[in-house]
């Protein structure tokens, strides 16, 4: 036999429907018939009596009020002391109203009470650089890819904060600069990318992460646009995925225990250098490596081929494509439109590809800048459907174990 299937909703409408036929001496012998209590039958009768049958369908049991909600009163202080200090959060309003002899409620509730009366702007959402390249080059010889970073800074001895540059090739592990600056700006990343160069020659790819001055407000920056020219392709990891430049990473903890802790930190700059310098020795040329049978990166490092200085090229592109310049304000002429790039290809050639849906890919040399959909929307930077697709599974897995071990050191 099957089970009775009836909403609740049924189930009053039926006890009203026996009410109103009077077929039952007492409300008692109503509510044993469908076994509910007198408290909940007089109830149901009040609410049909107050409007009708709709009266009978599901309430909202949310809450309508909390004792420990704050007053009214209390919400229009805060509001009112909002409005004459704009600029102030929840935290000067809570000292602000304690002086004042009111007992506030936690800064959190503040600020909660200023979101929902209104109180607050949005913030504008800033626009993040996204990846130009669809997946990481495969570090299969030296110079494949180098990979450069600044570790955190530290103070020196006299106070004097230290930004280490280091540069290293992926392949063998060599550690091609480890760079005491003063600051981390343009001019001195291409003062010692110059020295770097003309000792050891071009790599094909540079990959750094998503800060400066590697990338700038739409993933691109003087330093990388000089890269493109130059023939090397600036090559930039997934922000908060550090794994992903895993064996330079390794790096610098070696860099930190055998120098920083171990108490290698001197006053002048100059000092500094010369405490670097004896690590990159040491690290090339005395320290085996795992990852390289035991064998130390000098072994097995070869300057490039591609030698420096060399003449700056623009990047050229494949017949069929679109070439427009980009103009001094960082923009290109397209149908209907001006659209912005960067203002740091002031002057370059990009290259228009058509695509498929009516689309249109822009490029810079091997970077893909974006993609000009048909609506006329232009959505910025390379989605990647899998960010380690040239690479094996063995050296993914390895590179997320140099980050915290010594399997790839």
């Amino acid at each position: 036999m099957p089970w009775k299937e009836s909403t609740q909703v049924e189930a009053r409408v039926r006890f009203i429907e026996d009410w109103l036929a009077a077929e039952y001496e007492s409300i008692a012998a109503l509510c044993t018939k469908h076994g509910v209590s007198r408290k909940t039958a007089y109830k149901w009768i009040a609410r049909f009596k107050a409007g009708g049958l709709p009266e009978l369908a599901d309430r909202s049991t949310r809450w309508r009020s909390h004792p420990q909600s704050t007053a009214r009163k209390m919400v229009e202080v805060i509001v009112s002391a909002r409005k004459a200090h704009p600029s102030w959060g929840p935290k000067k309003l809570h000292v602000w109203l304690e002086g004042r002899g009111y007992e506030p409620p936690a800064k959190s509730t503040i600020g909660a009470i200023l979101h929902r009366e209104g109180c607050v702007r949005p913030r504008r959402r800033r626009e993040r650089p996204r990846e130009y390249t669809d997946g990481l080059a495969p570090q299969n010889a030296p110079n494949d890819v180098w990979a450069a970073d600044f570790k955190g800074w530290f103070p020196l001895k006299s106070g004097m904060k230290c930004y280490p540059l280091t540069i290293s090739d992926g392949f063998s592990r060599y550690l091609l600069r480890c760079e005491a600056l003063q600051h981390p700006d343009e001019l001195a990343c291409i003062e010692v990318f110059e020295g770097l160069f003309s000792e050891f020659g071009l790599p094909r790819v540079l990959r750094t992460d998503n800060g400066t001055p590697f990338s700038g407000k739409f993933g691109l920056s003087n330093l990388s646009v000089w890269w493109v020219k130059l023939g090397v392709r600036p090559e930039r990891i997934q922000r908060g995925k550090p794994t992903q430049n895993g064996r330079h990473e390794r790096i610098h903890r070696t860099l930190k225990e055998d120098v920083l802790r171990a108490g290698h930190v001197h006053h002048r700059m100059y000092d500094q250098q010369r405490a670097f310098d004896r690590f990159r020795r040491k690290y090339n040329m005395e320290r085996p490596h795992e990852a390289l049978a035991n064998r130390v990166p000098a072994v097995v490092y070869v300057p490039s081929t591609r030698r420096y200085p060399c003449p700056l090229q623009s990047p050229e592109y494949p017949e069929g494509w679109q070439i427009h310049v980009v103009r001094r304000d960082g923009t290109i002429r397209i149908p209907g439109r001006d659209l912005f790039l960067s203002s740091v290809l002031s002057n370059e050639p990009v290259g228009l590809e058509p695509v498929a849906d009516g689309a249109t890919a822009v490029h810079f040399g091997p970077l893909k800048l974006g993609v000009l959909r048909a609506d006329g929307k232009f959505v910025r930077g390379s989605r990647r459907a899998r960010t380690d697709r040239t690479r094996s599974p063995v050296d993914v897995k390895a590179d997320a174990a140099n980050v915290g071990g010594d399997a790839g050191s």
